[in-house]
């Protein structure tokens, strides 16, 4: 029997943009807020992939034209379902390197892909909270605070692709593979260390 991932592939925020993240997160009674390691940008979804079909994945993404650049961060949003929110979530910036990216990435797999579509129906952010039964009242103070939220110039030097697990009290994220720009060494930048204030501006 074949055996099928849940997979797709995203940037993962540094550490210390993380913790400033986590520090949104309060002020809403029995919402479900998303752990920390698995705070991501979506750059796409791919659903159900064979484990046999791993190998030429791997090689694909492997293959993307992808070179560092830094995106921001700015305000909150959300998606509601009916009268009920379904995700809280940070805005990140639609700015040319992050979108010229996504769209390239996204047209190994849509072939035809135009940026006027893709521009259209792409929404970037980072997941905050799955609401269950919130309405927008319930939600409405925390929108209203994190307006002006900012982060600037977050490094993006990797890639990843994930897998999901399915849980009763939420998804799990793992990376199972990475995929560093073409720029990128080791010397410029790891995961586990956080990025000088020199280099990110906050602002909330």
């Amino acid at each position: 029997m074949t055996t099928m991932r849940r997979l797709f592939i995203g940037i993962a925020p540094p550490e210390n943009i993380r913790k400033e993240l986590l520090r949104l997160q309060y002020g809403i009674d029995g919402i479900r807020w998303i752990p920390p390691e698995n705070f991501h940008i979506t750059l796409r979804f791919l659903g159900l992939v064979a484990e046999e079909d791993l190998p030429d994945l791997d090689l694909l993404l492997s293959e993307v034209d992808f070179t560092s650049f830094r995106y921001d961060l700015d305000g909150a949003g959300y998606f509601k379902k009916g009268k009920y929110c379904t995700h809280l979530w940070i805005r990140v910036a639609p700015d040319p390197p992050l979108m010229e990216f996504a769209r390239k990435l996204n047209g190994r797999f849509d072939f035809g892909l135009t940026e006027k579509s893709f521009a259209r129906d792409y929404l970037p952010h980072i997941t905050l909270a799955r609401p269950k039964k919130h309405t927008m009242r319930d939600i409405t103070p925390f929108l209203e605070h994190n307006a002006m939220f900012s982060l600037r110039g977050i490094p993006a030097t990797q890639f990843h692709l994930y897998q999901s697990f399915l849980h009763q009290d939420g998804a799990e994220y793992q990376i199972v593979a990475d995929y560093p720009a073409r720029d990128f060494t080791e010397d410029d930048y790891t995961e586990d260390e956080d990025v000088s204030e020199d280099d990110v501006f906050l602002r909330s």
